[in-house]
């Protein structure tokens, strides 16, 4: 993860691989929003810098952006963490419910 500004925005970009194939991530601020960008190349090329300078001018201040970012990233792991709660509980439930057998007799 690299802290940076790309032509005069605030921006995180993070390098990543998907099934061995490499991309990056950036997060940069534009307006009072803060918007991502993928794409399949291991540098920050000049024309997603085109792209981000044709945005308009940040607002936010960097320490916003820095504390929105990582707010975001606090909420998604407590979500994270949440839905891994939830599936455990549900395995744990499947696994102890008791088994109801009917059996139909005629005489």
């Amino acid at each position: 993860m690299e802290e940076t500004s790309i032509a005069g925005h605030d921006a995180v970009v993070i390098l990543r691989q998907y099934n061995s194939k490499p991309y990056t991530t950036v997060y940069f601020a534009t307006g009072n929003q803060i918007f991502l960008i993928c794409f399949n190349d291991t540098y920050v090329n000049d024309d997603i810098q085109n792209v981000i300078s044709k945005t308009p001018e940040q607002t936010m201040s960097h320490d916003e952006f820095s504390s929105r970012l990582n707010q975001a990233s606090n909420d998604y792991q407590s979500q994270i963490a949440q839905e891994e709660q939830d599936y455990r509980s549900e395995q744990y439930s499947r696994n102890n419910k008791p088994v109801n057998r009917y059996y139909f007799f005629s005489f």
